[in-house]
């Protein structure tokens, strides 16, 4: 019972918590090629309910640099899942640190692929510097996003 109990606590601790949000954030970037248009809709779905309303997003890399509010991040990612063939994102050396009771920053190395209809593809290596706060209701939400080239500072 011991083992059981601790395994629960272990498993919700907001720590392993956020970092389950984080592999769902990236997997709501990934999509297969044989995806249809109901897999590539929860995709989106599984995305904004990750965002906190307030979200930001700031994308500094090599060919391509913006700024994103809720609204557009939403925008952004439903027109990618549906108009690309496929795309990954792949979190690594996740480093996680508690702010405070309800906020967390997550800094993490991410490659991003996406490969267009006709077969292009792209890729980038990035770092990603991500702020997740808890909402009224207590639940995690991305708050912001930092995405930097690797070789960016």
């Amino acid at each position: 019972m011991i083992l059981v109990v601790s395994g629960l606590i272990w498993w919700f601790s907001d720590a392993e918590v956020i970092k389950r949000r984080t592999e769902a954030l990236a997997e709501s970037l990934t999509v297969a090629s044989t995806d249809g248009k109901s897999a590539r809709l929860s995709k989106t779905q599984d995305f904004s309910s990750l965002l906190a309303d307030s979200v930001t997003c700031t994308v500094d890399v090599e060919d391509y640099k913006a700024e994103f509010g809720h609204d557009d991040l939403q925008s952004a990612h439903h027109m990618m899942v549906h108009n690309c063939g496929s795309s990954t994102a792949k979190v690594s050396q996740l480093q996680l640190t508690m702010v405070s009771d309800d906020e967390a920053s997550v800094t993490a190395s991410l490659l991003l692929a996406l490969t267009e209809k006709d077969g292009t593809p792209h890729g980038e290596a990035c770092k990603a510097v991500l702020v997740w706060r808890k909402d009224g209701a207590g639940k995690w939400r991305l708050d912001s996003m930092v995405i930097q080239g690797e070789t960016d500072g």
